[in-house]
């Protein structure tokens, strides 16, 4: 397989990750999103050095057929950050409602619940 085989082959690749990805942002699988974070690291790598040699070896990698994938997986990239923003503000709102709403209810149970030490213990 030629290095230009190999890198439309790394491309595909990442396009499938990054299909996992937006899947796990979408179902909230936040350690399969880890591990698929993870796998595009390395394949990041492979690709940064295959792309090296592509240019050592006088080809130009920012050139076609490799533009409409990279365009795509752009596309798909801003998507899945868009998607995890998203969801991370719906969750931090959660959260925080969460958050007032023990507070009320240990408001409550402090003004309903006697305080064990007030109380007598004996009758001597």
């Amino acid at each position: 397989m030629s290095q230009s085989e190999q890198l439309t082959e790394l491309l595909r690749e990442w396009e499938v990750l990054t299909e996992a990805e937006s899947e796990a942002i979408t179902q909230d699988a936040w350690n399969r999103l880890h591990a698929v974070q993870e796998q595009k690291t390395q394949l990041r790598a492979d690709i940064a050095d295959l792309h090296d040699r592509l240019i050592a070896g006088g080809e130009n990698p920012g050139t076609s057929p490799w533009q409409p994938i990279v365009a795509r997986l752009v596309r798909q990239e801003f998507h899945n950050q868009e998607n995890l923003t998203r969801r991370r503000t719906q969750l931090e709102t959660e959260r925080l409602s969460l958050q007032r709403t023990g507070a009320r209810l240990n408001s409550v149970h402090q003004a309903y619940v006697p305080d064990p030490e007030r109380q007598w213990s004996t009758y001597s």
